[in-house]
């Protein structure tokens, strides 16, 4: 099939036909193999890299702060742990840690080092993501990801275990990241000894970072100083430019802007396939996975029809859902006669993916935005920056081992390009709700937020006011913006703040709270109330802890759209909505005793991702059972409150087979999703928004989608919102999106939400 879609280069007098389709000399596809065969092509053998690792090596030892710029992903930034292993850096019982934005990357940069040092995974080198851990009490470099080294902090505040912290994609600017620096630039004051190692591929990011550790005249200075950049060196910090030259990318644009970027991905990569020597595999990036999947599926419903003597595409997804196995298969050897096509979201940039000749950009990104007026943040498909454009088409340029350049298919018009995108994506901190990292702020005792380095630009005061408030509401922090007890308990569960608000309240041992409530007079008797209050009125922890471990994975369900699926999923609807739904199948799950992956099968149900949320349900209540015996950190809190701060959580709590089972859960989970709030418009089967107004609608995957609450009720409670659209960011407009909202929750009535959290309406 021939692509509808033309390119034309930048320069030509007119628009081309068709793609540029210049022979690629055919190599084949090396990355993770046998370790006696990388030693011959990794980054050790390469003579043009001795000189790069004795230079990282320098000025790691006589800088505190050492700034890498190279390309996304490449081999001496992904194997720099474990040059710095091999010249002691982990001796006397030394770590290294190797953070990055995203659990996939963490996985496959733990994987790509344990391979290349020839160990299993786990021991010398382990890796730490959210709900799952793969170390051992062997492991010298720890991949993890920001938010799980941030959270290191709150039992380790001068991080004595680690020698160096190697933070990787500094320039995307993720939340826990640029905290992390922020930390990091605290600790080192105290500890001369500590490391720092920055990789960016962005020269402009990289001067943010050192003019953020420069100014600082406090930063003690480096014993065994050199000359090599005076100014820096008198600050310890260090630039080190990395960028290898080599052959330039072939950059194409779109004559005009397409419609329909999932078709001209697909007809993109088909046109290429068909027509391209078999010599370079494709990448080709996609903003969700939903896209990513349905790619996948068109490309393999057209290999299907191809004649058995055809090349083949070994295709295949990479992004942060998929398990390790699954993301090491974009390192596996392609088989003779086969093209390996690899679609993305952006998990691919920090990794070191060989032979990549092809790149397929569709200019788009699945990001969080807050709406600066309304608080209200929700999932945004949307433009892409120029860095990271040029970050995605230089992959191009350093994976291939060709004699030829790479070439980067934009599907994008250049002046779009040029004039539409943003220089480079704004810091999260200032566009996302950083609601729980206040949170864990605040438990790491930085009380004063406003006054806090941040690396800049600080986040608005409107959004930290916004968390603030936020966390009052759930009961985290007083009128005096301190700690609770309510609070210490949710920045040690590894859950957004709102969940682990829900998760607390869950476990409420209802006897204590009417106990408080009806013992004491007058201040005493008010006390006891505002404390029965802020504890809730749970004892459903077991329901609790199933949807909260639910909505960690993925759809439970295969192909939801499909009508074999729709006719399974009628087995566990719940008119409640969908946490019920998933609730529902949890439980038949688990009478098969977690087992059955027949079963799962039959029903369409994904056994994986069921089995992942039963061992993330096991972590999540072993916090419950910890959090049930008091702890010596309440004895001080109690001193500076000047009040009881005891509590009793029951985490075995269970409303099976209650009456009041559905009333007692939606009230909890109200204590969390307060904000939340919809309200059924009969009209045209949508829902209008109370916090903004504005009109949303049911996703698809919800058991509510097309269909109204039964018995009359109009209010409903959404776990998070996110806009679809079709269309490439230079012809999408707001007529064109939706906003939907995911995983609701009928109200059998508002006061459920109006008595879980006083004075919100």
């Amino acid at each position: 099939m021939a692509s509808n879609t033309a390119f034309w280069k930048p320069g030509t007098s007119r628009p081309a036909s068709a793609l540029d389709r210049t022979s690629e000399a055919e190599s084949s596809s090396t990355s993770i193999i046998p370790p006696t065969s990388l030693q011959s092509c990794s980054i050790f053998a390469a003579s043009s890299s001795f000189s790069q690792r004795l230079r990282i090596l320098h000025t790691v030892q006589t800088h505190q702060v050492t700034l890498i710029i190279s390309e996304s992903g490449a081999d001496i930034i992904n194997f720099l742990p474990q040059i710095l292993h091999n010249a002691a850096w982990t001796s006397n019982g030394n770590i290294i840690a190797f953070t990055s934005p995203r659990r996939s990357t963490t996985i496959s940069k733990a994987n790509q080092l344990a391979n290349s040092m020839g160990i299993s995974l786990g021991q010398q080198v382990g890796y730490t993501v959210a709900f799952e851990t793969n170390t051992s009490t062997s492991t010298i470099i720890h991949c993890v990801t920001d938010e799980i080294m941030f959270r290191e902090l709150l039992r380790d505040p001068l991080l004595t275990r680690y020698s160096i912290v190697m933070v990787g994609e500094a320039d995307h600017r993720a939340v826990y990241s640029d905290l992390l620096l922020a930390l990091l630039n605290n600790i080192l004051r105290n500890r001369p000894d500590l490391r720092v190692i920055i990789s960016c591929a962005s020269p402009r990011a990289s001067q943010v970072f050192k003019q953020f550790f420069q100014h600082d005249p406090t930063l003690p200075p480096c014993s065994n100083q050199t000359s090599e950049t005076s100014q820096t060196s008198q600050h310890t910090v260090s630039i080190l430019d990395l960028r290898s030259p080599s052959l330039p990318v072939h950059i194409a644009y779109l004559q005009n802007p397409c419609p329909d970027y999932i078709k001209a991905t697909v007809d993109t990569i088909l046109s290429i396939h068909q027509s391209c020597p078999l010599g370079g595999h494709i990448l080709a990036y996609l903003p969700t996975t939903v896209h990513i999947n349905s790619a996948l599926q068109e490309l393999s419903d057209y290999q299907s029809d191809y004649p058995s003597s055809a090349p083949r595409m070994h295709l295949l997804p990479l992004h942060s859902a998929l398990s390790a196995a699954e993301q090491a298969q974009v390192f596996s050897i392609t088989a003779a006669g086969e093209r390996k096509v690899i679609i993305t979201t952006d998990a691919a940039n920090a990794l070191a993916l060989e032979e990549i000749v092809y790149i397929i950009d569709s200019g788009l990104s699945r990001i969080r935005m807050i709406d600066p007026k309304s608080g209200i943040e929700s999932f945004a498909i949307a433009p892409i920056s120029q860095d990271i454009a040029i970050q995605r088409a230089a992959i191009a340029r350093s994976r291939t081992t060709s004699s030829s350049s790479g070439k980067c298919l934009r599907l994008y018009t250049e002046p779009f390009f040029l004039h539409q995108m943003m220089p480079s994506t704004p810091p999260e901190l200032n566009r996302v709700d950083i609601t729980t990292p206040v949170l864990l702020l605040k438990a790491l005792g930085i009380d004063n937020l406003i006054k806090f380095d941040y690396v800049p630009p600080s986040p608005p005061p409107q959004i930290l006011a916004r968390a603030l408030k936020r966390l009052y509401q759930l009961c985290a922090i007083d009128d005096q913006t301190r700690l609770t007890a309510t609070g210490t308990l949710m920045a040690e569960l590894p859950l957004p703040a709102q969940w682990g608000r829900i998760l607390l309240a869950s476990a409420q041992h209802n006897q204590v709270a009417e106990e408080r409530k009806g013992t004491g007079t007058g201040t005493g008797n008010a006390n006891a109330n505002a404390n029965a209050n802020e504890w809730g009125i749970g004892s459903c922890a077991q329901e609790i802890l199933t949807i909260i471990s639910m909505l960690q994975v993925q759809h439970p369900f295969y192909a939801p759209h499909t009508v074999e699926t729709q006719l399974a999923i009628r087995n566990f609807t719940a008119t409640e909505g969908d946490l019920f739904t998933l609730l529902n199948v949890f439980t038949a799950f688990m009478n098969k005793g977690g087992k059955g992956a027949k079963w799962c099968s039959k029903n369409r149900l994904n056994f994986r991702a069921l089995s992942r949320a039963l061992n993330i349900r096991l972590q999540l209540q072993k916090f419950l059972q910890r959090f049930s015996t008091p702890t010596a950190c309440f004895a001080g809190l109690q001193a500076q409150e000047g009040k009881d701060v005891s509590f009793k959580l029951n985490a075995k709590s269970t409303v099976q087979g209650k009456e009041e089972a559905i009333s007692m859960i939606v009230k909890v989970v109200c204590k969390g999703l307060y904000e939340n709030l919809a309200r059924y418009n009969q009209n045209d089967m949508t829902y209008i928004r109370i916090s903004d107004g504005k009109q949303v609608y049911p996703h698809p995957n919800s058991v509510l989608f097309n269909r109204r609450p039964e018995n009359g009720k109009l209010w409903v409670i959404y776990v998070d919102s996110t806009y679809q659209e079709q269309k490439t960011g230079e012809q999408a407009s707001k007529s064109d999106t939706k906003e939907y909202i995911t995983d609701l929750t009928v109200l059998p009535d508002l006061s459920y939400l109006t008595d879980a959290v006083p004075g919100f309406l």
